[in-house]
C-alpha cells in the first residue's frame, strides 16, 4: 500500500484530529499555536499520538516531540523538516 502523501496541511489535520480526539475539544476551538499541554494533553496522549502517526503515514514519531514543540505548529515544522 503506498504512504500517505506526506503535506503540511494533512499532518496538520491529522494532528488537529487526534489532539481533539484525545482532550475532547472541537477542531473549531483548537489553535494551531495552542500550548497542547496546557490544554490538557498528556504524555500518555503524545505516545498515543506518535504512534498513529506512525500508523498513517509510516514514520517513526519520538513522543517527546510533541510534548517540546509545544504546538502543533511546532509539531508539524519540526516533522516537515525531518521527513518531507
Amino acid at each position: 500500500m503506498p504512504r500517505q502523501l506526506i503535506t503540511r496541511d494533512a499532518i496538520v489535520s491529522f494532528l488537529r484530529a487526534e489532539i481533539c480526539r484525545r482532550i475532547g475539544c472541537t477542531e473549531q476551538s483548537l489553535s494551531d499555536d495552542d500550548n497542547l499541554m496546557q490544554l490538557g494533553l498528556e504524555s500518555i496522549g503524545a505516545v498515543l499520538i506518535s504512534g498513529e502517526l506512525e500508523e498513517h503515514f509510516g514514520f517513526d514519531v519520538d513522543p517527546v516531540l510533541l510534548i517540546e514543540q509545544r504546538t502543533i505548529n511546532g509539531v508539524t515544522d519540526q516533522l516537515m523538516k525531518m521527513f518531507a
